[in-house]
């Protein structure tokens, strides 16, 4: 880990042990001399304007130093409540707000009913709720708001893509919400859904660890985030990842004037299950093992030939797959789509859930930090 050179030495030093703390939670002046290459008074510098913003505390622990010689010094403490922001992440009908601070921790949160499965929410219904978050949680910071939204997102422009009868429409966030971006004087970042949650796995496991996965979500829609080289990939028209458009049937038996109808997301969503198998998925519902079972090597089998053709087009090797139906169906499901990609694939495929519940919160939440903690925190 080396240092930045002179004409960005305030802003990115500051940045590079932000990360260090971060990553190793308590350390001595002595120990960021050593990892970074700085000089003794940088860093006493960078630690004075660290304990001035309350990102760290004086520990009062004198450690010595790994050469065993000279003063003590002292073990310095990262504070993740320093800052914080609030997450917002739809999943199917609902919804779930919280807040984050710095390290991912979800603070409090809470889950609503939106009774609305396509996207068409209106955002400023949320409002009250987010306002009490960051009311209840004014003891930390507000850095800003991040929305994960059910719908194909530029993140650059905060617009919102809508693609429909071959009309494509962008909208502003603004127009999208029904209220101002500066309604809370705090910036708002908004992202897809999926991409957001993905963002929230790729924090929760240690950034630098995730080189190549695809993230798999299935609930009332079907959609993925692909991450390539330690990056989410959107594309160029920001579809990346839309697979719940896939078409999976024979095409001579296809009506190309009509393809949407014939989409694997309209085979294995929600809705289909209910009209194929006569249930609602609930979190809390229970069913007969030998219909839950039927049910799983249905939509195993689909989610297996889409991860076949995800690994022959982008040579990936793990997958997360996520979302209400396969949290549904539990363990056996994961066993099932192993087996079936088994057969499918010689090579060998990494197959899990996801690592955390909150992954979406805090994934909205992780926007926010990366948008603003250069421009705000540390400037």
């Amino acid at each position: 880990m080396e240092a930045f050179e002179p004409n960005y030495i305030k802003a990115q030093n500051r940045k590079l042990v932000f990360d260090l703390f971060m990553s190793e939670n308590e350390l001595s002046r002595a120990d960021i001399v050593k990892k970074t290459n700085m000089s003794f008074p940088t860093v006493m510098k960078i630690i004075d304007f660290f304990i001035s913003r309350n990102l760290v505390h004086d520990t009062g622990i004198s450690v010595s130093s790994s050469e065993g010689a000279g003063r003590k010094g002292r073990l310095l403490r990262f504070n993740p409540d320093a800052y914080g922001a609030v997450g917002i992440v739809f999943e199917g009908k609902y919804i779930n707000m919280g807040y984050v601070n710095l390290k991912g921790e979800t603070i409090e949160s809470v889950s609503m009913n939106s009774g609305d499965s396509s996207g068409n929410f209106r955002l400023s219904k949320l409002l009250g709720g987010i306002g009490k978050l960051i009311e209840n949680n004014k003891n930390i910071p507000c850095l800003g708001i991040g929305i994960g939204l059910p719908k194909v997102v530029n993140p650059m422009k905060k617009t919102v893509i809508e693609y429909s009868d071959r009309v494509i429409e962008e909208v502003s966030f603004e127009k999208y919400a029904g209220f101002s971006a500066d309604f809370f004087k705090i910036p708002i970042f908004i992202e897809n859904d999926v991409n957001t949650v993905c963002i929230g796995e790729m924090f929760l496991r240690k950034k630098a660890d995730v080189k190549n996965l695809v993230y798999i979500s299935l609930g009332s829609g079907l959609g993925s985030a692909i991450v390539i080289d330690g990056r989410v990939h959107r594309g160029v028209n920001f579809l990346a990842g839309e697979i719940g458009a896939l078409v999976l049937d024979d095409p001579e038996m296809l009506d190309f004037k009509n393809l949407s109808a014939k989409a694997v997301e309209r085979k294995i969503n929600l809705k289909a299950i209910k009209e194929k198998f006569g249930i609602e998925i609930k979190k809390e519902l229970v069913v007969p093992e030998a219909l839950k079972q039927e049910i799983t090597e249905y939509v195993a089998k689909y989610l297996a030939i889409i991860i076949y053709n995800y690994v022959h087009i982008l040579d990936v090797d793990e997958f997360v797959i996520s979302g209400i139906i396969p949290e549904f169906l539990g363990e056996e499901f994961y066993q099932y789509l192993k087996f079936f990609v088994r057969r499918l694939l010689k090579t060998g495929i990494k197959i899990t859930p996801p690592v955390n519940s909150n992954a979406g919160l805090v994934g909205a939440a992780v926007m926010v930090f990366d948008n603003t903690i250069m421009n705000t925190v540390l400037k």
